[in-house]
């Protein structure tokens, strides 16, 4: 076997779909940041590909990573995509030992090339594992992360997650969440049909996403992604062993992340019609459907019901 080192791009080929990952750097930049979530954005914070990056400065305030007087052993990323974040956190603090993991075993793969290419093979691990049911031992990890990963679930797995992080978090262990969340359900009727849109267009967006998704992740109807109203979610945090439920609203921070987002993605949609099998059934993408995509898109986000938000909790 040739001890030549194979280029980035032969490598990505070799594991992901090429249509995959050139739409990932279309909404996130990720050949320049390996981060697969949206931006944060705050003072300083001019370009698309900066504000993604300035997310994993963000995580790390929100972890006081720099409070030397905290003793933190072991952080775990909950959905770990490519490995942007454990890698970036990984290389600003060589003293503490990161974890990644994804369901998707290509990513996972991936994220382990990334880790040798930037140096920090010493203080990372990536593991092909569910988020509901993972390897790792009861109360071993002082911190856990979860960046725009629940959204990939439906209700029944978000109450899993948040069983699995309690028993693998040390008591007094920190957990965040960064992800999309009904802020309420409304009551209008119009409102209420426009969620019903959203909700319908963001599972097909979700299941066509890649052939992973399309045979593994979302292989059962029941199983693709729901948005849970927020205050839900923190009661679950509450039943199932969390104190301290913080709940941070940064949907303005991210903002201009999400209007590049939904700008391509609509984009993408407004094509001819064309027949896409999902599932078990053909289903036909129309000029319809992309435009009441559009007009829900913009309905939930006018009218405040979709919010993005950071979520803190710790275990008893």
């Amino acid at each position: 076997m040739s001890g030549k080192k194979m280029p980035s791009e032969e490598i990505i080929k070799k594991y992901i779909d090429e249509d995959f990952w050139n739409e990932k750097i279309k909404r996130f930049d990720v050949d320049k940041t390996l981060g697969l979530h949206f931006g944060f954005y705050e003072k300083g914070i001019h370009n698309h590909a900066d504000a993604v990056i300035n997310m994993n400065n963000y995580i790390e305030r929100l972890l006081e990573l720099k409070n030397r007087s905290k003793k933190i052993e072991r952080i775990l990323d909950a959905g770990c995509g490519f490995g942007g974040t454990v890698i970036y956190l990984a290389k600003k603090h060589p003293e503490i030992s990161f974890y990644g993991i994804s369901i998707n075993p290509q990513e996972v793969k991936l994220a382990r090339y990334f880790a040798q290419e930037r140096h920090v093979l010493s203080n990372t691990q990536f593991i092909a594992a569910d988020y509901e049911n993972t390897v790792f031992p009861s109360n071993y990890f002082d911190c856990v992360i979860a960046v725009e990963s629940l959204s990939y679930s439906n209700k029944s797995k978000q109450k899993k997650f948040i069983i699995e992080m309690n028993r693998i978090l040390k008591p007094g262990g920190k957990l965040v969440v960064i992800d999309g969340f009904f802020s309420k359900i409304p009551s209008n009727s119009f409102m209420k049909k426009m969620v019903d849109i959203y909700e319908e267009k963001r599972k097909f967006e979700f299941y066509i996403e890649s052939e992973f998704n399309k045979s593994v992740l979302y292989s059962e109807e029941s199983s693709l992604p729901e948005l849970e109203e927020i205050n839900k979610f923190a009661s679950y945090l509450k039943e199932y062993g969390f104190l301290n439920v913080n709940i941070k609203d940064i949907s303005k921070n991210i903002s201009p992340s999400v209007m590049k987002n939904s700008f391509l993605l609509i984009n993408s949609l407004f094509s001819k019609d064309k027949k896409i099998k999902m599932l078990k059934d053909m289903r036909t993408i129309s000029f319809y459907d992309s435009l009441m995509y559009f007009f829900s898109v913009f309905f939930t986000k006018v009218g405040k019901i979709i919010r993005y938000y950071t979520i803190i909790s710790v275990k008893k």
